[in-house]
């Protein structure tokens, strides 16, 4: 996927878009105003969902009653016949007469729903994997999740299992590992269905530029591809690394790094690929960052008022779109 150019911001009750500047490029009018996937991004207006390009032209109108992302040329939307998926000119590719759909179309196939079953369609709408499962998900590095009596395992593009299905709990593949729960703890498969990192953890996320979330004993790092702590656990939460920074909570009463002054108690900041905090704990949510650019909200109350509201951050931690009250 390439790296938005243009992210979605509030202003006086409707959003927009700006540069990663801070210029505004498109002006606040819509509804709600999601991210840029493939250089479309949803918009609502009056309630309907469409699309417009990083000029701000509406190139899809709001036609739709949900809407998410565009990949690999198709975008999964719903209308009152149910969810299908349409192309970049709008057209349907995917006829709107189907139960459930997964967000997104991954390797040329997408998850869906028929009669309570799940199965995968491909992009020229054939059912290629029939409706068996109790649930699908996207397919990643050449597998598919799916659920089935209540146990994950993994099917290839032409539905024949490959790792059985015995898992409580399990992730995509990403950077060709993906995390599993066997009994109480959580580990990291192979494609071949063995785990290559013991299942020893609390919680695990997916391999992100060569490391992944882990928690054990109620604290959270990072882990090589081994299993062995690169960043030791010893935050509240995290998220995967992302443009080599990593959003952190930090643990309460527990200053961090070199700071000379006490950090403020779980707020969520930012560490680098050595577990440094480059972007102090200040933020009440933290994103990921793309395209040079964080999405970041504070929590704003007093005189009546009590929500939260997002900005951006670049990643030197400066406010290039402060929130708005």
């Amino acid at each position: 996927m390439t790296e938005p150019a243009l992210f979605p911001i509030a202003f006086n009750g409707r959003e927009g878009y700006i540069d990663r500047l801070g210029r505004v490029v498109v002006e606040p009018q819509y509804q709600c105003a999601f991210d840029f996937s493939d250089g479309l991004a949803e918009v609502v207006v009056d309630g309907c969902s469409g699309y417009i390009d990083e000029n701000g032209a509406m190139v899809i109108p709001p036609a739709f009653n949900e809407a998410h992302p565009f990949r690999e040329g198709l975008a999964v939307v719903k209308t009152g016949d149910g969810w299908g998926a349409i192309d970049r000119t709008g057209a349907f590719a995917v006829q709107p007469v189907h139960t459930g759909m997964a967000d997104f179309a991954s390797e040329g196939l997408l998850a869906c729903e028929e009669d309570g079953r799940w199965g995968y369609l491909d992009v020229a709408d054939r059912m290629v994997i029939r409706p068996e499962y109790d649930f699908a998900n996207p397919f990643s590095e050449g597998l598919g999740l799916v659920l089935r009596d209540e146990r994950f395992g993994y099917v290839d593009r032409s539905g024949t299992p490959r790792i059985s299905f015995q898992f409580l709990d399990a992730g995509p593949f990403s950077e060709g590992l993906a995390w599993a729960r066997s009994e109480h703890r959580y580990g990291y498969l192979s494609p071949v269905g063995t785990f290559v990192v013991e299942p020893r953890y609390d919680s695990a996320g997916d391999f992100s530029e060569g490391l992944a979330p882990v928690s054990l004993d109620g604290q959270a790092g990072f882990i090589d591809v081994s299993g062995n702590f690169v960043i030791p656990p010893r935050f509240v939460s995290i998220a995967g690394f992302s443009g080599g920074l990593a959003a952190i909570q930090i643990v309460p009463d527990n200053a961090l790094g070199d700071l000379s002054r006490p950090l403020p108690v779980q707020k969520w900041g930012y560490i680098d690929k050595g577990g440094r905090i480059v972007i102090a704990p200040q933020f009440d949510r933290a994103e990921p960052f793309q395209g040079g650019l964080a999405e970041v909200a504070v929590h704003i109350q007093g005189q009546g008022v009590n929500y939260f509201s997002s900005g951006w951050i670049d990643t030197a931690g400066r406010w290039v779109w402060r929130p708005t009250a």
